[in-house]
């Protein structure tokens, strides 16, 4: 009866070891599928920051594209007009020859 005892007490606490290193085999398997979610979003995060970053560059190259040029034109003359001090009634001709531009005050 003894040797039967002993047995089941030998069962009995390599079930207790079985259990522990399966709970440990657990916790190892949930750490590496938590790393494994947490590199994901990382790597999806960074694609979608380099997608938006791209968007944005395409963006500001159709609109440089697309540029009305005349709007620049028309600014350019009316900062040159608040430099001199002068409205644009026509007593002041901007004449630009090259890169030069020169400033005549017409008056009649």
């Amino acid at each position: 009866m003894s040797q039967n005892m002993y047995h089941w007490e030998a069962l009995r606490k390599q079930q207790v070891v079985d259990r522990k290193y399966a709970a440990l085999k657990r916790l190892e398997e949930k750490k590496a599928e938590e790393e494994a979610a947490r590199t994901e979003a990382a790597a999806r995060e960074e694609r979608e920051r380099q997608e938006r970053i791209s968007a944005r560059k395409a963006a500001l190259q159709e609109q440089v594209k697309e540029r009305d040029l005349t709007g620049i034109k028309k600014s350019y003359k009316q900062r040159e007009e608040k430099s001199t001090g002068t409205s644009s009634s026509g007593d002041v001709k901007l004449y630009q020859q090259g890169n030069k531009s020169i400033c005549v005050d017409v008056k009649m």
